[in-house]
């Protein structure tokens, strides 16, 4: 699936600040060109999560996800799925050859990638690295790179609020909680 002489190195950058005041000032402070935000909520016994994506000059884009019965599906896994989405977010952007910062509220979700990655719904995680992979070899590497950082919730950053509205306040995690799918084709073929 990789490189044996990569093994251990991911197609990606983590970065998990020492506390809220830093990743706040971090995500006000951001250098890359594109942010990705996501949330993931779980309401009325069902799961479902919201990916915003932010480019300056440009609409947001929101993908939305229903996992299903939170009997069967967990938040964590809601989060792993949101990075998934914002990885096809990063694959189907036009001007990919630049910067993409995805913020991620959930410490223990970017912390899964250092595990074995054989515990349950972590093939999510095998398939973001190997989607990852991909993005990494077709895109100009000089100008193109990907990073997924702490975001603290809940603190007044910008994108994480517009997250967290499309996520848990507003439409797209209650609807996707609910049920409502987005077109099956704007979803990466893996949650097809």
């Amino acid at each position: 699936m990789r490189n044996p002489a990569k093994t251990g190195r991911l197609p990606f950058g983590i970065n998990i600040l020492e506390d809220r005041d830093s990743s706040k000032e971090e995500a006000e402070n951001v250098e890359e060109e594109i942010q990705i935000f996501l949330d993931s909520s779980a309401m009325n016994g069902k799961v479902g999560t919201a990916v915003t994506l932010m480019r300056a000059g440009q609409p947001d884009r929101t993908l939305h996800y229903h996992l299903g019965p939170d009997s069967e599906h967990t938040v964590h896994k809601a989060e792993l799925i949101s990075i998934m989405l914002g990885v096809h977010l990063v694959k189907t952007e036009k001007k990919g050859n630049t910067s993409f910062a995805i913020g991620v509220d959930n410490q223990a979700t970017l912390k899964a990638f250092e595990l074995d990655l054989r515990r349950p719904a972590l093939h999510l995680a095998h398939e973001i690295i190997h989607t990852a992979n991909i993005l990494q070899k077709t895109r100009r590497k000089k100008k193109y790179s990907l990073q997924l950082q702490w975001t603290a919730g809940h603190e007044g950053i910008e994108g994480n609020e517009k997250a967290d509205q499309e996520a848990k306040a507003d439409q797209e995690a209650k609807a996707a909680a609910e049920g409502k799918q987005l077109n099956k084709k704007s979803l990466p073929p893996y949650l097809r």
